[in-house]
């Protein structure tokens, strides 16, 4: 509603197929409130059971698995992580050759980098009693840093000229010279 009021109002447009829109609109809420409610009934009811039950009944080793292994899933299938590929195509290789070489050459490594920190992350909140939320959280952020600390450390420039031009004293003093355009 309030977008419609923000169109008319605001832009001073009319709306397009105003009753196609209501009609998604309707239905969106409509299955948000029906996966809410099957959260509630079926989700929420099943992990309060497991969550009670398997540190009982499993052994550590168990649980951990059960920590990682959905972690490093449901990392691999978050859609924001499959565009990291698509992101690199738009750096350009001569102003960050790093960046580019992990968005593109190695955009694998730094997806599964980023999936396994949400493992480890989950794995040291769920035994340790840390937040798991947090844990998931800080897990990634980093994973990816010491991914890219080792990449950095092991993908010297000399290996990869074309990726990066050193700038020597004399562009440099060109550079600072010249008046801005």
């Amino acid at each position: 509603m309030f977008l419609f009021i923000f169109q008319l109002a605001v832009l001073r447009q009319g709306i397009d197929d105003a009753i196609g829109i209501t009609v998604g609109l309707v239905v969106v809420i409509l299955g948000l409130m029906f996966f809410m409610e099957g959260l509630r009934l079926g989700l929420m009811p099943l992990g309060k059971i497991i969550g009670a039950t398997l540190p009982q009944k499993a052994h550590m080793w168990v649980i951990i698995v059960f920590a990682v292994v959905p972690g490093i899933s449901v990392t691999l299938a978050e859609p924001a992580i499959a565009t990291l590929k698509q992101a690199g195509a738009g750096i350009k290789a001569v102003s960050a050759p790093l960046l580019y070489d992990l968005l593109n050459e190695k955009s694998t490594l730094l997806v599964g980098s980023a999936g396994l920190g949400v493992g480890i992350g989950t794995t040291v909140g769920v035994p340790d009693g840390f937040g798991m939320l947090a844990m998931a959280s800080f897990g990634p952020i980093l994973s990816v840093l010491l991914m890219g600390l080792y990449v950095s450390r092991f993908s010297p420039v000399e290996e990869a000229p074309k990726l990066w031009i050193p700038l020597d004293d004399d562009l440099e003093l060109e550079l600072e010279t010249e008046p801005a355009q």
